[in-house]
């Protein structure tokens, strides 16, 4: 059965069954900053001339789209939108307590 399958309950449930970690939620926009959209959209604006003024604002409309509010920008959804990832564990090493790590996109970019 695929994960999207299950009802929030019964996931819960396996989860008391079976060791996981939770990621999350966030926002859309928390969560494609913190995997680098910004430095993606910069590479992307590069190669465009300045003269191309209508390309230029098209990428960055839907970048904002993709990262703000509806609030801030008409049709944002980066506010209404959650991501969340559901992991395994990573086992205990050496006896030593192990440390929850980070999941791309759940922790800032450093």
């Amino acid at each position: 059965m695929a994960l999207h399958q299950y009802n929030p309950n019964e996931l819960l449930r396996k989860g008391k069954q079976v060791p996981i970690e939770v990621h999350g939620p966030v926002t859309q926009g928390e969560f494609l900053t913190n995997l680098g959209i910004q430095f993606r959209v910069s590479a992307l604006l590069e190669p465009i001339p300045e003269e191309d003024g209508e390309a230029l604002n098209s990428l960055y409309e839907g970048y904002q789209r993709l990262v703000e509010g509806e609030e801030t920008v008409k049709g944002g959804m980066g506010i209404s939108y959650k991501a969340m990832a559901i992991t395994a564990p990573i086992p205990n090493s050496g006896g030593r307590k192990r440390k929850k790590y980070n999941c791309a996109g759940f922790s800032k970019l450093r």
